[in-house]
């Protein structure tokens, strides 16, 4: 009798444990499939340097990685617009998709109506004015500033008016950055090279020599010009 006691708490308890985790394999599979992100249609066309050019549209973009974060921006009346949860991918990672940036890249977002904002390669990686969202006072941040390319303002499409792609910036400190940086209505990514070609060493070299001749010159036909007065 005590050993079929055993053997049916056993069963029970190996009957149990299948249960549970059945039921943990159908709550992970539920959640993976909660996270599909749907988007509607869109298109961004991403343009390297070299002018390679990756145009994306909503499934591609809904495959990349994504960022969620607090955001907003200060206008030019100095009141705090756009506040709330934005969810997109990182500028940063849209341009490694044309070979990443270097310090002396420039990255330029376009909007449909064409109004382009130009973002240096520290402004890409953070680099940005922060303002208290209540205040609007400016305030240091220790958290890093995220720009990204956004599809989602508090869980929902960004809709048509704004988007349906925008730029927001945002970080875990929910901090307001510039309005001049929020494009609306983004298609486009344009990375160039501000690298400033150097100055030939074959015409740097003779440079004192003419100044010299020049100087000469001058000073010649200064002399002549007393003499005959």
């Amino acid at each position: 009798m005590r050993e079929t006691r055993r053997f049916l708490v056993l069963l029970l308890v190996i009957t149990l444990m299948l249960f549970i985790s059945v039921e943990l394999a159908s709550l992970r599979l539920a959640g993976a499939n909660a996270s599909v992100i749907e988007l509607p249609p869109m298109s961004l066309t991403v343009v390297a340097v070299n002018g390679t050019q990756v145009v994306l549209n909503g499934t591609d973009i809904a495959g990349l990685s994504f960022y969620r974060g607090f955001g907003g921006y200060k206008n030019q009346l100095g009141m705090m617009k756009g506040l709330g949860n934005y969810t997109g991918v990182r500028i940063s990672a849209i341009c490694s998709l044309v070979g990443g940036l270097t310090n002396t890249s420039i990255v330029s977002v376009v909007a449909a109506d064409d109004y382009s904002r130009a973002f240096s390669f520290a402004e890409v990686n953070g680099d940005f004015t922060t303002y208290n969202t209540v205040t609007g006072e400016e305030v240091a941040h220790s958290e890093l500033i995220v720009p990204m390319i956004a599809y989602y303002f508090n869980d929902a499409d960004v809709g048509p008016t704004d988007g349906p792609l925008r730029v927001a910036i945002a970080s875990p400190e929910g901090l307001a950055t510039n309005s001049s940086y929020w494009v609306k209505q983004v298609i486009r990514i344009e990375i160039t090279d501000v690298t400033i070609a150097e100055f030939p060493t074959l015409l740097i070299l003779p440079l004192p020599f003419i100044v010299a001749s020049i100087a000469i010159f001058i000073g010649r036909t200064t002399k002549r010009r007393h003499r005959e007065d």
